[in-house]
């Protein structure tokens, strides 16, 4: 894996495609603290925390309660610090956040699997190894996504990007509206974001697991603290 980390001295920073030289860089400074928000006050605070608690599932909430605290409690931590001074634990917090989000909707997805009418144990079970499975080719995909210098990759157009930002948030408001009209829809396409959101964290931690390895292991390349 170390060989798919690290870049060759020969290379200096300019020589490298720009999607590599973003990913040697600490998060912006001018963004990182909304990011954080965003993660632990809008998508763990009130889309997982909220629906959790109120479905009273006890030992789903053991399980899931101490992670929200801890992400919680090391936001607060990092959002009243200077973010000059946190570029690095920042990446350990989006990594803990990551695992810690997505652990949170796969037990949600689990819980409306449940409500749904779905008690196999072998079906929670094969869920969890997707789960673990989707972890590992994730983080595999960011290995060899940044591993290729010479490659030329299509940026994402910036429409793109914006549609994904309201996807989540219109499909939840979705499923309350339809929440009214079909428990069985509602199910399904609350079972859908939560599939998604899971999804998405799993991508925040492979990235920023990915981002502090890179960054670790190739400090002949100035990184750009911005």
């Amino acid at each position: 894996m170390k060989h798919l980390l690290k870049i060759d001295p020969k290379y200096r920073r300019n020589q490298l495609p720009v999607k590599v030289q973003m990913q040697l860089d600490y998060f912006p400074v001018h963004q990182v603290k909304f990011m954080v928000a965003v993660i632990t006050f809008l998508l763990i605070d009130l889309i997982f925390l909220i629906p959790m608690i109120f479905s009273g599932v006890k030992i789903l909430i053991y399980i899931t309660l101490p992670l929200v605290i801890a992400v919680n409690l090391w936001a607060i931590a990092l959002l009243v610090r200077s973010p000059e001074r946190t570029a690095h634990e920042m990446l350990l917090f989006f990594c803990f956040s990551g695992i810690a989000g997505a652990v949170c909707f796969l037990s949600l997805t689990m819980m409306y699997a449940y409500f749904g009418g779905i008690e196999s144990l072998e079906y929670f079970f094969m869920m969890l190894m997707l789960f673990l499975v989707t972890i590992v080719w994730s983080f595999y995909k960011q290995l060899n996504k940044y591993s290729k210098l010479k490659d030329r990759v299509k940026e994402t157009p910036a429409w793109q990007g914006n549609l994904y930002s309201i996807v989540i948030p219109a499909a939840y408001l979705f499923a309350h509206f339809v929440l009214g009209l079909s428990e069985s829809i509602a199910l399904f396409v609350m079972l859908t974001v939560y599939l998604i959101l899971a999804g998405s964290f799993i991508l925040i931690l492979t990235k920023s697991f990915h981002k502090y390895l890179f960054i670790k292991y190739n400090p002949h390349l100035k990184v750009n603290r911005r």
